[in-house]
């Protein structure tokens, strides 16, 4: 490999860095909230074409097309178009319709929960509108786990969750499957 073979290679993946240092600053947004889109504009700039993008409101039957892997409107492909793409969707729990109504039957809350898990199945991260700022700027990625013993499931949960970082106490013991699942999806894992 000759110097300019190398000097190539090297200047490809400093573009690659710079395009993607600037993809992490900017934000596609779907919905009307008007004090959210302030505050997300402070840090963020507004870009149709993110790889990030957040959903504020969604309609109940936006969220049933949503589930079952369809779209009803422009607004659902885009999401759709979102999701297979492997871009970052975020909704704002605040916003699903159905979360408007406090009487509800017990039933029909859990349907709508069961659409909402398929969502999550799908990478949807679905975070409340007071940590949406802090989930989407990459801030509050620590886990603290204090039970005695460390598993898989946990490791999961910990990963549903967005984090990249866990913290056990040295007493903790890991098991070898939740050690494999950790080093697999870049979860940092500290002993205190």
């Amino acid at each position: 490999m000759s110097e300019l073979d190398l000097l190539e290679i090297i200047k490809k993946e400093i573009e690659k860095y710079e395009i993607n240092k600037k993809k992490q600053n900017k934000i596609a947004i779907l919905g009307e909230d008007e004090l959210l889109k302030n505050e997300i504009k402070k840090c963020f700039e507004i870009d149709e074409s993110s790889s990030k993008l957040l959903v504020v409101n969604l309609e109940i039957d936006e969220l049933l097309a949503l589930s079952q892997g369809s779209y009803i409107n422009v607004k659902t492909q885009k999401i759709i178009e979102s999701i297979l793409q492997g871009d970052e969707v975020y909704l704002v729990e605040e916003g699903i319709r159905w979360r408007e109504y406090r009487l509800a039957p017990s039933k029909l809350i859990e349907k709508y929960l069961s659409y909402e898990e398929e969502l999550k199945k799908y990478n949807v991260k679905i975070l409340k509108k007071i940590s949406c700022l802090e989930e989407l700027k990459g801030e509050d990625k620590k886990e603290f786990f204090s039970k005695k013993l460390f598993t898989l499931r946990d490791a999961k949960e910990i990963h549903q969750k967005n984090k990249n970082i866990l913290i056990v106490d040295e007493k903790v013991f890991v098991t070898e499957s939740a050690l494999d699942y950790i080093k697999e999806n870049n979860i940092n894992l500290i002993k205190r």
